[in-house]
């Protein structure tokens, strides 16, 4: 049985390697480690880049202040404006987080 074994292992050639495609993105500094949002009170999906569960007539200052993060939260509108104060979050409306690293 042993001999056997040891002459396949010698009588064959096996091939060894490896592949790499560049499938994964570069690692993250530590900075980009720490970066973070989350929310007590909205859903937030980071695969679907949504948040849901906002209250209707739910204004901007109030969106922003209940979320937590570690970059600066601007909001957009459809036609691409920056909105903040009293204006009422709105379906389709942009989320945009600037890192503070």
């Amino acid at each position: 049985m042993f001999l056997n074994l040891l002459n396949i292992l010698i009588n064959n050639t096996f091939f060894m390697g490896s592949y790499s495609n560049d499938i994964f993105p570069p690692p993250l500094s530590s900075d980009e480690e720490e970066f973070y949002i989350t929310s007590e009170k909205y859903s937030i999906n980071m695969e679907e880049k949504q948040i849901t569960k906002v209250s209707p007539k739910t204004n901007i200052v109030e969106f922003i202040g209940n979320l937590d993060t570690t970059g600066n939260i601007k909001i957009f509108d459809l036609a691409g404006e920056e909105v903040s104060g009293d204006t009422l979050v709105g379906t389709g409306y942009k989320l945009q987080i600037d890192f503070k690293g």
